[in-house]
């Protein structure tokens, strides 16, 4: 059992998800959400398809197009995909709740 004086010791609970903690203040703001989104969906499009997934990774376009996202992902700050995805979902869901107040 901890005595009084250790637990003060102890770090404080910070709220927040890990992945999200080290973000830059301008990707958690909800405003810049829908602009930082569509500069990342931009550098995906290449103007063609693929039927299947093999063909799309054998793409020299689609390929050079995913480093491209890659790099832009590094460059607003993101540090993984995980975090970018964890960011995307958390947005997302404030959207659906300004939508749907009742929930």
């Amino acid at each position: 059992m901890l005595t009084p004086e250790e637990a003060k010791k102890l770090p404080k609970y910070v709220p927040g998800h890990p992945l999200l903690r080290g973000l830059p203040k301008y990707l958690k703001t909800p405003e810049s959400y829908d602009k930082i989104r569509r500069v990342i969906l931009d550098t995906l499009t290449t103007g063609h398809s693929h039927s299947e997934l093999f063909q799309y990774v054998n793409c020299k376009l689609c390929s050079s197009k995913m480093f491209e996202r890659r790099l832009l992902l590094k460059k607003l700050g993101f540090t993984s995909p995980a975090q970018f995805m964890a960011w995307q979902k958390v947005h997302q869901e404030m959207i659906s709740l300004r939508r749907d107040p009742i929930r």
